[in-house]
């Protein structure tokens, strides 16, 4: 083998290696943003389904809750407070705050007490009541984007959870769901 023949096969090593780590790098640094195959462009309760298991899941690795769970030795308990809706569309928020309350109760990881609002007065004697830790805290934005025919909608679901008995903020966390659909044709 000549000396211009393994140049050219250490320079094709080289360049795939670099196109691997930069697949790589692009795949593991991507925010988390999920695209739907909907083709509505709209929100819809899988989109909210998403975002909340995502979240929850955020949560639940957050050194905030791994010290508190040691700590305390049980799991915290999570209420679902105000979820805002700050999008220009009309958002069924709770609904978003169901969810919250679904993925919090399949995680294993943490338990969910309701809001006093929501108990029946006969539901629970007050001394038996399990009362929260932390209370969740969100809001649901949205943001379109156009370039020529095709249009993309992208919806921010921010939380804080907060430590109820000092009012500190243990953890924010954000996920997005991003909608493409085609532009509507103009009627002039």
């Amino acid at each position: 083998m000549t000396k211009s023949t393994k140049t050219y096969y250490i320079k094709k090593i080289a360049c795939t290696f670099s196109l691997l780590c930069l697949i790589q790098l692009c795949i593991f640094a991507a925010p988390n943003n999920k695209a739907s195959d909907d083709t509505s462009g709209f929100w819809n309760e899988t989109d909210i389904e998403i975002v909340c298991d995502d979240i929850i899941s955020q949560v639940i690795e957050s050194s905030s809750i791994s010290r508190f769970s040691k700590e305390k030795n049980r799991p915290a308990v999570v209420v679902v407070g105000k979820i805002r809706n700050e999008s220009s569309e009309r958002i069924d928020t709770k609904l978003v705050a169901r969810k919250f309350q679904e993925a919090i109760q399949e995680s294993g990881v943490l338990d969910f007490t309701s809001d006093r609002n929501d108990r029946n007065s006969d539901e629970a004697n007050a001394n038996e009541e399990k009362l929260a830790d932390f209370m969740l805290n969100g809001n649901v934005k949205s943001m379109v984007t156009k370039a020529k025919k095709e249009q993309q909608r992208t919806y921010y679901v921010t939380i804080q959870l907060v430590d109820i008995h000092s009012s500190e903020i243990v953890f924010s966390g954000e996920s997005q769901v991003s909608k493409n659909f085609k532009a509507p044709k103009s009627s002039y």
